[in-house]
């Protein structure tokens, strides 16, 4: 008999949010799921009108050691018991034990090749050997295909250097699995997480292996949920390992506790040289925490803080760490609304660096009069050569700031002033400047509400610029944009 379509969410499961949809009632009844329980999926999915890859997909989900009673179901469908649907001869925490005591040492791990066999798996695993890197982003890995993966890297120690397993909804028991070949492997020396469901537990083990491992130098956890704990975690593991240049830990919800702990590793640590701590709701507390590493730090050359909340105080505690730091050659400070307070605060930390080449103030709502105290310290300043003011609300005053100062200033080279309000009396300004300006190459201005006859003067002039440049320079190729269409004029170099 049929009824309305019931839809199932599972949680804490392997397949994650997948939802599963059953066109029968009895497909939910004990008594008739246990009689069923023989069938292969084949004969499960005829009976009951279902894709054959969600029934396929459930059976997996119903033998993951993962597997919560407490789901969400439809409360006038009785409980799924526990050998429903899977095989009851079967005792399914003997297996996951027996197969994680094939961890126990590198030597039972790698002289036998997994059970579990993928065609398409081996296949990859086949065409990328010679190229040296492993890419499986976006492939829905098993913990089974994770084995194989494992087994197949510890054997070729020497060739794999590059591993990329993001977007695969990795979890805790093929962490665990994958780490301790990662603390045994000598090659590799880029390792892509990201967007995976590691979290704190994960990274635990993961940590281990930095502990011990002596030859990664970039490690991509980007979006993988290890929030405070799993921060605490790593910490600790970069105390001790002296081999990583390259960190991203964007997306984890660290908050402004788990920047604390990183901070005292920062403060010691000699190799990390760029660190992306982006969207991780940071704050000012997070920030003035920060800042104490930052100002000390003699190694670490980029950081990025987009999108951290960090307001007006915040860049307080950071334009004062700038002003001693001697480093730091790039910094993203896009979406961090601190404002024309904030801009002001840096502006001053802009007079007297010496070393910060790129920066970005993206989407802040500085406005013209943080355009205005901008405009002072370019006119001192002589390192910076790229500065994006992108979603400012900059207008016209704000443009015939920053043309006063590009008159003096002589290293910026890049600028971008896309989506402001500048229209056509600030490009106006800016088209002047370029007159006694020759350093300046690039200038966007897209979607600012410029005429097109302004865009042509203004194109014209950046090409002068770039033909001055390139007298004593091999010519690149180039392209210039005057379009009115997209109301934007950009030399790009490629």
């Amino acid at each position: 008999m049929y009824t309305k379509t019931p839809r199932l969410q599972y949680k804490n499961s392997r397949v994650g949010s997948l939802s599963l949809i059953y066109k029968k009632k009895n497909f939910f009844d004990p008594k008739w799921t246990s009689r069923c329980s023989g069938y292969n999926c084949k004969r499960l999915a005829k009976i009951n009108g279902l894709c054959i890859d969600h029934v396929r997909k459930y059976k997996k989900h119903r033998r993951s050691p993962e597997y919560s009673k407490d789901y969400h179901k439809p409360a006038s469908y009785p409980v799924l018991k526990e050998m429903d649907i899977t095989s009851p001869t079967i005792d399914h925490n003997e297996q996951y034990t027996s197969r994680d005591n094939k961890l126990n040492s590198r030597n039972s791990t790698s002289s036998s090749s997994p059970a579990h066999s993928n065609f398409n798996l081996e296949q990859a695993l086949k065409d990328q050997e010679d190229s040296g890197a492993l890419n499986f982003k976006s492939k829905g890995l098993t913990y089974e295909d994770i084995q194989a993966i494992t087994h197949y890297v510890l054997n070729n120690t020497k060739s794999i250097t590059s591993l990329n397993l993001s977007h695969n909804n990795i979890q805790l028991q093929a962490i665990e699995y994958l780490s301790q070949a990662i603390g045994l492997n000598i090659a590799i020396t880029n390792l892509n997480f990201a967007v995976n469901q590691i979290g704190g537990n994960g990274i635990f083990h993961l940590s281990n292996a930095l502990e011990t491992n002596n030859t990664l130098t970039h490690l991509n956890l980007r979006r993988n949920q290890l929030g405070i704990k799993g921060v605490l975690s790593l910490s600790k593991a970069l105390s001790l390992n002296n081999t990583l240049t390259e960190l991203n830990l964007s997306e984890n919800n660290i908050g402004s506790e788990g920047v604390s702990h990183l901070t005292a590793v920062l403060q010691t640590n000699k190799t990390i040289t760029t660190l992306d701590l982006s969207y991780n709701k940071i704050q000012a507390k997070g920030i003035e925490s920060l800042s104490t590493a930052i100002a000390s730090n003699t190694v670490l050359t980029s950081l990025n803080l987009a999108g951290n909340e960090i307001g007006r105080n915040g860049m307080f505690h950071l334009s004062k760490a700038l002003e001693t730091n001697k480093t730091l050659t790039t910094l993203n400070l896009n979406g961090n609304l601190f404002e024309a307070k904030g801009v002001e605060y840096l502006s001053k930390a802009l007079e007297i660096n010496s070393t910060l080449i790129t920066c970005n103030l993206s989407e802040n709502n500085i406005g013209d009069e943080g355009a205005r105290t901008l405009s002072v310290a370019l006119q001192s300043n002589k390192t910076l050569t790229t500065l994006d003011l992108c979603w400012n609300e900059i207008r016209v005053d704000g443009a015939q700031y920053l043309s006063n100062a590009l008159k003096i200033n002589n290293t910026l080279n890049t600028l971008d002033l896309c989506w402001n309000k500048i229209l056509t009396e600030g490009a106006y300004y800016l088209t002047y400047v370029l007159q006694l300006n020759k350093v300046i190459t690039t200038i966007d201005v897209r979607w600012n509400g410029v005429s097109e006859e302004l865009l042509h003067s203004l194109g014209l002039a950046l090409r002068e610029n770039r033909k001055a440049k390139e007298n004593s320079e091999t010519i690149p190729s180039g392209c210039l944009y005057p379009h009115s269409k997209f109301e934007y004029v950009q030399f790009v170099e490629w």
